[in-house]
């Protein structure tokens, strides 16, 4: 009788220790999955960074441009107002009493 009591109890500690085996490769397994996943989080966040820097720097980029672009527009307009002021200076001192209107 005691001897089937003694198989029956190595028998319970190899089923405990075979349970708490399994939890343990469980739980090697969810920290190898958390790796991996934080791994790829952290690729996603890298690409996703590289395309944030990259559209940051075609807005500036284009930013730019209109900015040269409006420049370059303004001096053009100020090259004309220029000119037909002098147009007009000359207008009135030739034909004197010549009233002569700029529209801006």
């Amino acid at each position: 009788k005691s001897q089937i009591e003694d198989e029956h109890q190595l028998e319970l500690a190899r089923m405990e220790r075979r349970v708490e085996m399994e939890r343990e490769h469980e739980k090697i397994n969810n920290q190898c999955a958390s790796k991996i996943q934080a791994m790829a989080r952290m690729k996603l966040a890298k690409r996703d960074c590289q395309t944030r820097r990259e559209h940051r720097a075609m807005t500036k980029i284009n930013a730019q441009a209109r900015r040269l672009f409006a420049t370059r527009v303004l001096r053009e307009k100020k090259a004309d107002r220029r000119n037909l002021e002098a147009g007009a200076k000359f207008l009135q001192r030739c034909w004197r009493g010549t009233v002569v209107r700029i529209e801006r």
